[in-house]
């Protein structure tokens, strides 16, 4: 039997919470692979690695954002 609250299913099926979910998944993953593939960095070279890492979080923020300005489906 499933104790969860209504509430909380409702939040976890949400598209916004799927979309944050996989933005951030992907900023991780690209700081991971670039460090491992970059160990020594000068500071352009960590700006540059900060901003990769920057991108996929913003485009997830801008996704979910205009995805809830849709009007629902019918």
């Amino acid at each position: 039997m499933n104790d969860e609250p209504n509430e909380l299913k409702r939040v976890r099926n949400s598209p916004y919470v799927i979309v944050a979910l996989i933005a951030g998944v992907l900023s991780f993953l690209l700081a991971v692979f670039a460090l491992f593939i970059m160990p020594a960095l000068s500071d352009a070279g960590m700006w540059a690695v900060v901003a990769m890492v920057a991108t996929p979080s913003a485009m997830g923020v801008g996704i979910a954002y205009f995805m809830s300005k849709q009007p629902p489906r019918q």
